[in-house]
C-alpha cells in the first residue's frame, strides 16, 4: 500500500484490458497501449529533426513517399533535402522495438544465442529489424535510405549508430540531443508503469 501511495501508480490484474498476462515489459507491446508507441516514435522523430534543422539541414517530416497515388500511404519519417530544399538526398524510417518482442527473432537469427550477452543479442534483433526495413523499402525509395532502430531502453541498431557517429559532427549539442532521445525512449514506459501483483 506504501507503495502504491509513494509512486501514485494503481495496481493492475494479472490479466491486461488485452487479455495478455501483465508482466513487466507488456506495455511496450500492448496492443491497447499503442499511444505509447505512437508518442515515444513521434518524439523521437522531433527531436531529430528540430536538431538536423539548427545544424542547417532542410528536413520534412512524414512526407509521403507517393503523393500522386491516394491509395499509398507510406510514409517516411524524416526527408533530409539540401540546404535550398530542394532535391532530397536522404530518407530515414524510425522504428521503436522493445526486447521482448524482438525475442522471438533472436534465437532464430543468432547462432549460439546461449553463449551471448543481453547487448549483443539486442543488437543482432535491432540489426534484423533494420535489414527487414531496407527490403521493405528497396523497391520504393532510390535515395540514400537508413531506418533509425532503437530499442525502448536507447540500444541501437549498427547502421543507427554510424548515421549518429557521422551527424555529431555536424549537429550542435549533439550530446543534449542523446540525452532527449533516451528520456523520450524512456519517460512514457515509466508514466505508464502498472505494478504488477
Amino acid at each position: 500500500a506504501l507503495l502504491h501511495l509513494r509512486t501514485l501508480c494503481p495496481g493492475e490484474a494479472h490479466i491486461c484490458r488485452c487479455g495478455q498476462h501483465n508482466t513487466p515489459g507488456h506495455d511496450d507491446i500492448c496492443r491497447d497501449r499503442v499511444q505509447i508507441k505512437t508518442w515515444r516514435h513521434d518524439k523521437v522523430r522531433d527531436h531529430l529533426a528540430s536538431y538536423l534543422k539548427a545544424a542547417g539541414v532542410s528536413v520534412s517530416t512524414e512526407k509521403k513517399l507517393a503523393p500522386e497515388d491516394p491509395h499509398n500511404l507510406m510514409r517516411m519519417d524524416l526527408v533530409l533535402s539540401h540546404a535550398n530544399g530542394v532535391g532530397a538526398y536522404a530518407m530515414h524510417d524510425i522504428t521503436i522495438h522493445s526486447a521482448s518482442a524482438l525475442a522471438p527473432y533472436i534465437a532464430s537469427i543468432t547462432k549460439d544465442w546461449q553463449q551471448k550477452d543481453g547487448m549483443q543479442l539486442l543488437r543482432a534483433g535491432l540489426s534484423h529489424q533494420a535489414a527487414k526495413k531496407v527490403d521493405k523499402y528497396r523497391h520504393v525509395v532510390s535515395l540514400d535510405f537508413v531506418p533509425l532502430v532503437f530499442s525502448a531502453g536507447g540500444a541501437l541498431s549498427a547502421h543507427t549508430m554510424d548515421l549518429f557517429k557521422a551527424w555529431r559532427s555536424i549537429v550542435p549539442s549533439w550530446d543534449h540531443l542523446q540525452r532527449l532521445i533516451a528520456f523520450a525512449l524512456v519517460r512514457k514506459r515509466v508514466t505508464n508503469f502498472r505494478l504488477v501483483n
